[in-house]
């Protein structure tokens, strides 16, 4: 009876030992993220969407998935581990009782025991809409821009409107009211307009009244540097036809504060119907399709 319970006691001392040496070997407290990257592969979903969640972290231990809905309820938990380069990706139905509420979500990615690192996204829990018909409807204007279809001629499902992502300027088709609340958070912007003037702003407005937008201005900064970049030959401060990519001969390009747009002049000369919508072009090749552009005749501007 004594040499069993000894027995007993040893197996269960070697039962333990496995124990606590497999927790020790899946224990996220040794390996838990010391720095975590999320995103979204979307900014904005319906019901019924798969929200696809994926980033990156510094170690191999236990993360800890929230989604919290506008009132930070949470709508959706969950724990996994990252793949062995510390790369995770994580999908998440938006579908169920707990996405009842339209608004800003919030996704929580936590190491154990701690550093917590949050994004947001917008939720519309109207449920009119089919998954086939959501389904389409997002993957409409990808499908017409790898057909060859110019950003600005994407044509949406009626009720939705064309914006473009900020982050990359990918079209995409929403409603309205999602378009207004993606534009005011710098998710998305509307495509840009390309318009025709008759003569320059600067002597049809020889003092403009400003509208000022700074994230407007900047956009248009930034897209005003790139393409005088493109455009400019070293050393050269103002444009000619013989030194210009692609056959565009501009003349200045300039920023107009009053409509917030980027305006590039043309030589009167080959400022012609038949040319501008090429010249559009060229410049959308460059700037992309998130500013309004304004095209106008004008001569070289003479040097100070």
């Amino acid at each position: 009876m004594r040499i069993l319970s000894r027995a007993i006691i040893f197996i269960s001392f070697i039962a333990l030992t496995v124990f606590l040496g497999a927790y020790t070997l899946f224990s996220p407290i040794d390996a838990y993220a010391k720095s975590i990257t999320i995103r979204t592969d979307k900014p904005s979903y319906h019901w019924g969407y798969n929200i696809t969640i994926t980033g990156k972290v510094d170690g191999t231990g236990m993360l800890h998935l929230r989604i919290l809905n506008p009132f930070q309820n949470p709508v959706s938990s969950k724990y996994f581990f990252p793949r062995w380069d510390g790369t995770f990706s994580q999908t998440i139905l938006a579908k169920g009782p707990l996405w009842s509420v339209t608004g800003n979500y919030t996704v929580e990615v936590s190491g154990i025991p701690s550093n917590t690192l949050r994004t947001t996204l917008y939720f519309d829990s109207n449920r009119s809409s089919t998954w086939k018909n959501i389904t389409k409807l997002q993957a409409l204007p990808l499908d017409q821009l790898r057909s060859g279809v110019a950003v600005e001629n994407i044509q949406c499902n009626d009720g939705y409107s064309l914006v473009i992502r900020a982050e990359d300027e990918s079209p995409a088709c929403v409603t309205p009211q999602t378009a207004q609340i993606l534009g005011a958070r710098g998710w998305a912007i509307q495509v840009g307009t390309d318009i025709v003037l008759e003569k320059p702003s600067s002597s049809a407005r020889p003092f403009p009244i400003c509208n000022s937008n700074p994230a407007k201005e900047k956009r248009v900064r930034e897209k005003q540097e790139i393409l005088q970049e493109a455009l400019s030959p070293p050393g050269k401060q103002h444009g000619k036809f013989g030194n210009m990519t692609q056959n565009l001969p501009w003349s200045f390009i300039g920023y107009d504060c009053q409509d917030n747009t980027l305006e590039v002049g043309i030589l009167p000369k080959y400022f012609t119907e038949d040319l501008i919508p090429k010249y559009f072009e060229i410049i959308r090749s460059i700037v992309g399709y998130s500013i309004d552009i304004a095209l106008s005749p004008q001569e070289y501007a003479q040097p100070l």
